[in-house]
């Protein structure tokens, strides 16, 4: 009896695999069926007045409701022996070419049903059927205008490495028409029955979450823009021997974002992308595509991830930096493309110091006393304080200045005093004068000079040629939101004057 109790439980989950694959299996005819009827009841409606979605401004209108079961209350879910099957129809227009040699938008209907049920392995929603067809009109056609605009969707494919047609994307039509129509599985929408004019076409959904569409323009005025993707196209007069329909190609994914924890909210991102991921027509304007954003609105606003980017970051007289999160170097402007989702950056808000610093040696006199005074002087691309506690190391030097391991003076007057003071026993000391306060809080500076009595050389600057000045810890500088000097932009470059 245990002997056919062990073996019975070694083969329970055979027994559910078996079982739940039946479910599937079950499930994937039911769903078939459940297509093919609906396909065929689309066959009996009314070519030109019913056989199209019940959608406003919806290219081909109809009465179809596009997820309900032969337009019956209460049949989404329609369920069958306990299991609910979701139903979507969606009807295209489809071109063909006439006996003439004229392309016609709207020759024909292409009709899709796919069947949504729960799986019985994951317990997620998933597609378990679809089938399509083409409906055509039987009988004389009355003459239309021909004129169409027929639009493609585009992914970008992360396996295959290449633009793919993307399927059910929503795309809006408006000018002398309104419209709205899907892309099929080929990523095609087409606008029928046109007349000449101009119209705009926009994307406006797909079936994979939030959606972003390769921008086509900047609106809105500074700091407050954002991108726009809709395209314009003339639509020309079908009258003239010669006519040629248009089309237009559309790129979507999912959007990439950045997230900043301290920043000035009013601080203001420039932002557009590269020539080389984004060439420009000829004469255009080369900020064409510049965004200009507060940084408050940073994390609402939506980013092409196949583009590189070049920006700047500023705040009246500040500048700031960027980096992603635990990466100590500057982001060069990049995403990676999402996986499945939209992808949330977290950054991080440096300042730095500026590259270029002057380097002064000044003789002083005092009671016919002369003492060599180093004075360096170095500026912040924004408003900091904690210079006290900075760690200084010249021209890549051993010995780190630093108050730690040299005499430190809070004073101008302390530290002269302390050089010319006849029982001064030090031969190094220095003090930092702070100058260019912020006009918001005067304990945050942009630029300081740093004193420096060094009668010994221990300090290795070099006379007449460049030296290089480097802060070895620049988290100890913080501006007021909380923001530090960045780790990449920590060494100054010193001319002397």
């Amino acid at each position: 009896i245990t002997l056919l109790g062990i073996i019975t439980i070694s083969l329970l989950p055979v027994f559910v695999f078996m079982i739940r694959s039946s479910i599937n299996e079950e499930q994937r005819f039911v769903a078939y069926q459940l297509a093919l009827s609906q396909l065929e009841w689309l066959k009996t409606l009314d070519y030109n007045e019913e056989l199209g979605l019940k959608k406003d401004h919806y290219q081909p209108h109809g009465i179809v409701e596009e997820t309900l079961f032969m337009n019956e209350n209460n049949s989404n879910p329609y369920v069958i022996d306990g299991t609910p099957y979701r139903m979507h129809t969606r009807i295209y227009w489809e071109k063909a070419q006439s006996y003439t040699k004229d392309m016609i938008a709207n020759a024909m209907k292409k009709a899709e049903v796919t069947v949504y049920t729960r799986n019985p392995f994951t317990g997620k929603e998933t597609k378990v059927a679809t089938v399509g067809s083409l409906i055509s009109f039987e009988g004389e056609r009355e003459p239309t205008t021909p004129g169409y605009i027929e639009v493609y969707a585009f992914w970008w494919d992360r396996q295959k490495k290449e633009s793919t047609a993307e399927k059910n994307v929503g795309v809006d039509l408006k000018g002398p028409a309104i419209g709205t129509v899907y892309s099929d599985d080929q990523g095609k929408a087409i606008f029928g029955e046109l007349s000449p004019g101009s119209y705009t076409v926009d994307i406006t959904s797909w079936d994979r979450g939030e959606l972003m569409v390769q921008p086509s323009g900047v609106i809105g005025s500074i700091p407050y823009q954002k991108y726009q993707t809709i395209q314009t196209i003339e639509v020309p007069d079908w009258k003239k021997e010669t006519t040629e329909y248009p089309s237009l190609n559309f790129y979507v994914d999912w959007p990439v974002k950045l997230s900043l924890d301290k920043y000035p909210k009013e601080a203001i991102l420039e932002i557009q992308p590269t020539t080389s991921s984004c060439p420009l027509p000829e004469g255009t304007p080369y900020d064409f595509m510049q965004l200009s954003i507060q940084l408050q609105n940073l994390s609402k606003t939506s980013f092409w991830w196949n583009w590189q980017y070049d920006y700047r970051i500023y705040h009246e007289d500040e500048e700031y930096f960027l980096s992603m999160k635990d990466q100590e170097k500057e982001w060069d402007g990049t995403f990676q493309p999402p996986a499945s989702r939209t992808d949330y950056y977290d950054m991080v808000l440096y300042g730095g110091l500026v590259k270029e610093g002057i380097l002064t040696k000044e003789n002083l006199n005092q009671k016919d006393v002369n003492k060599s005074i180093i004075i360096v002087e170095l500026d912040t691309s924004c408003y900091v304080k904690g210079w006290e506690d900075v760690e200084f190391q010249i021209n890549e030097g051993e010995t780190l200045l630093s108050k730690n391991t040299f005499p430190f003076y809070d004073t101008k007057e302390s530290f002269l005093e302390a050089v010319y003071a006849e029982d001064h026993v030090e031969n190094v000391g220095y003090f930092i004068e702070t100058i260019n306060p912020s006009e918001m809080n005067r304990d945050f500076h942009k630029k300081v000079k740093i004193w420096i009595y060094d009668s010994l050389h221990i300090l290795p600057f070099i006379e007449e040629q460049e030296n290089s000045i480097s802060i070895q810890n620049p988290q100890v500088l913080k501006n007021v939101y909380g923001n530090t000097i960045a780790p990449y932009y920590h060494v100054s470059y010193l001319q002397w004057k």
